[in-house]
């Protein structure tokens, strides 16, 4: 399996991934302010347990993507291209993660 097969695979199984974690999202929101489920427990899985692994999965799919386009648009044979998006995906995963735990 050569390495943008691998990418590939690796954006898709994210952009599942983050398909439950936003449903997971949205029933403890709902717990949150409608009760549907515990609100203590409902508050904990939205704040505490959901950002992290929503956010790692999110820049990887984008930047995983934003490299096949660069390819597609025949900018991705460079090298610069893969290191400018993996520094900017690591940027994006440290501010987000920085927002979260200020």
């Amino acid at each position: 399996m050569n390495i943008n097969t691998f990418l590939i695979k690796l954006s898709r199984f994210c952009a599942w991934a983050m398909l439950f974690v936003f449903l997971a999202y949205i029933v403890s929101g709902y717990g949150m302010t409608k009760e549907v489920i515990n609100p203590i427990t409902a508050k904990y899985i939205h704040e505490i347990l959901l950002p992290i692994p929503f956010f790692i999965m999110f820049v990887i799919h984008i930047g995983v993507n934003a490299r096949i386009a660069f390819i597609r648009w025949k900018w991705g044979s460079h090298k610069w291209v893969s290191w400018y998006l993996i520094f900017l995906s690591l940027f994006f995963l440290v501010f987000f993660l920085w927002l979260y735990f200020i």
